[in-house]
C-alpha cells in the first residue's frame, strides 16, 4: 500500500475527563444527543444518494470512463466471467470497465456503511463509559485492533486476487479499522463534540464524491503524483512528530491537519486515476481498499482540523 492510517487523536490520549468535566464539556459544546440520529441519518442518506447517482452514471454513461479513444474490441467471457485479455481495465471493452467500477465502488460503499454503523453505535450507545473503558482497562482492545488492522491489510495485499479469501480478509480489515475509528469518534462524542464528527463526515463525503466525479469526467491522469506522494507523506509524518514533541501550538497543529487534508485529497485523485486507468480487472479489492483508506484518513484530518481551534 502506498499509505497507511496517518491521523492521530491529538490530546485524546491524555487522562479521561471526570464525569463532572464531561457533563460541563457536553453542555458547553451545545451538543444535543437527541438530534444525533437525525443528523447521522441525513448525512448517511445524502452520502449514499450521491454515490447512487454516480453509479447510475457509471451504468448508463458511455464516455465517463473512456480515458483513451479506443474502438470496442470484442471480448469473450471465460468460465469465471472475466475478460479474456489481460492488462489495465482501461484497455478493455466498455462493459468490463463498467463492471470493474461497479465492483470497486460497491465494495467501498459496503465498507463505509459498516464503518459508519459501528461508529454511530459506539457514539450513541457507548458514550463516556465506553471512552473511559477504551482508554483504561480496555486499552488492550485498541492495540489489538491496530495490530489486527495491519495484519489483515498485509494479508489482503498478499492474497488480493484469491477469492473468497480476499473478501474474508477485507471484511476483517474493515471491522478492525472501524473499531479504531469508532474509539476516536466516541472520545470526541463523549467530550461533547458529536456534531463536529458529523460535520467532518459530511465534509469528507462531499469532498470525496466531488473529487471522484472530477477525475471521472475531466479524464485527467493523475498517476504522475505517484512519485511525489510518498515524499509528501513522509514529510507529513516528520512534521507531525516535530509538532507533537518539540513545538506543540495551535498554529502547528492546524498546519499539520490542513497538510494532511491536502495530502489525502491528492491521494484520492491519484488512486482514482490509478483505478480507472492502470489497475487490472481482478484488482477491484485493491482499488476499494485504497479508496477506503483515503476516505478514512481524510475524515480523520478534517475532524482534527475542525477540532483544533475548539480545544484551544
Amino acid at each position: 500500500m502506498s499509505h497507511a492510517f496517518a491521523a492521530d487523536d491529538g490530546d485524546l490520549d491524555a487522562a479521561p475527563y471526570t464525569e463532572t468535566q464531561f457533563q460541563a464539556s457536553y453542555s458547553y459544546s451545545s451538543a444535543n444527543s437527541s438530534t444525533m440520529p437525525i443528523m447521522m441519518g441525513f448525512v448517511f442518506l445524502g452520502y449514499f444518494a450521491l454515490l447512487t447517482v454516480y453509479l447510475s452514471f457509471c451504468c448508463v454513461g458511455r464516455q465517463v470512463y473512456s480515458f483513451q479513444a479506443l474502438t470496442n474490441v470484442e471480448q469473450q467471457t471465460i468460465a469465471g466471467g472475466k475478460p479474456q485479455l489481460p492488462g489495465p481495465v482501461a484497455h478493455l471493452d466498455e462493459i468490463w470497465r463498467k463492471q470493474f467500477i461497479v465492483k470497486v465502488y460497491g465494495i467501498l460503499c459496503i465498507q463505509l456503511a459498516v464503518t459508519v454503523a459501528i461508529c454511530f453505535g459506539m457514539m450513541q450507545f457507548g458514550g463516556y463509559k465506553l471512552m473511559v473503558w477504551t482508554y483504561t482497562d480496555g486499552a488492550w482492545t485498541r492495540l489489538a485492533s491496530f495490530v489486527g488492522t495491519l495484519f489483515f491489510l498485509i494479508s489482503l495485499m498478499c492474497y488480493k486476487n484469491r477469492h473468497p479469501l480476499n473478501l474474508i480478509l477485507l471484511g476483517l480489515f474493515t471491522l478492525s479499522m472501524s473499531y479504531l475509528i469508532g474509539v476516536s469518534c466516541t472520545a470526541y462524542a463523549a467530550l461533547g463534540y458529536s456534531v463536529v464528527v458529523v460535520e467532518a463526515l459530511a465534509i469528507t463525503s462531499l469532498l470525496f464524491v466531488g473529487l471522484t466525479m472530477f477525475v471521472m469526467y475531466s479524464k485527467m491522469d493523475f498517476s504522475f503524483l505517484g512519485m511525489v506522494l510518498p515524499v509528501l507523506f513522509l514529510s507529513l509524518l516528520i512534521f507531525g512528530l516535530f509538532t507533537m514533541l518539540a513545538f506543540d501550538s495551535f498554529a502547528m497543529r492546524q498546519a499539520y491537519a490542513l497538510g494532511g487534508c491536502l495530502l489525502f485529497v491528492l491521494y484520492i485523485l491519484f488512486d482514482t486515476s490509478m483505478i480507472i486507468q492502470h489497475l487490472e480487472y481482478d484488482d477491484y479489492v485493491l482499488g476499494a481498499v485504497e479508496l477506503y483508506l483515503d476516505f478514512i484518513n481524510l475524515f480523520m484530518f478534517v475532524l482534527q482540523c475542525l477540532m483544533t481551534g475548539r480545544r484551544d
